[in-house]
């Protein structure tokens, strides 16, 4: 068995050091590479959050809800079907609005979506209010017929 002198342990302590710090920071660079902003992974996470940004309307925006009620408006067989719809972006609607009032935003930023939020509930208000609720006169044929909708559902008919 051999002996280890002090100057082979500081040797050896030489030689492992540096090949350990070469070592550590050949991994850190990788690592770092990897992960910083605009690497690899930080891509992934930007084009995930895009397509689904692309896929799923905003629930603050209520572009979607006002076209289901156009469409309901005009076409009186998918009435029911876009209430539906329209009861499913009211509630995804009040859910994300309440995430925003409850965040630390800065206080302006805040402000201006409370501004746009208000208008928005406006819209909500006429929506699902006395939209859904009122009689609408329509035209078939050149007849002008008045339709009610009961709140089961059911649609009665009555020419004017």
């Amino acid at each position: 068995m051999t002996t280890l002198s002090i100057s082979r342990l500081t040797l050896a302590f030489g030689l492992v050091v540096p090949l350990g710090m070469v070592t550590a920071l050949g991994l850190q660079r990788t690592a770092l590479g990897e992960l910083k902003v605009g690497g690899p992974v930080s891509l992934r996470v930007e084009q995930n959050k895009d397509l689904v940004a692309d896929v799923l309307p905003p629930p603050l925006y209520v572009v979607e809800a006002y076209g289901l009620a156009s469409e309901a408006f005009i076409h009186k067989d998918v009435t029911l079907r876009n209430l539906e719809k329209i009861k499913a972006l009211k509630a995804s609607y009040d859910e994300r609005r309440g995430v925003w009032e409850k965040s630390d935003l800065p206080g302006d930023l805040k402000e201006r979506i409370r501004g746009t939020a208000d208008t928005a509930d406006s819209f909500w208000v006429a929506l699902t209010g006395p939209f859904f609720t009122r009689p609408r006169p329509m035209t078939i044929c050149g007849c002008e017929i008045l339709s009610t909708r009961s709140k089961s559902g059911s649609t009665s008919t009555k020419k004017l």
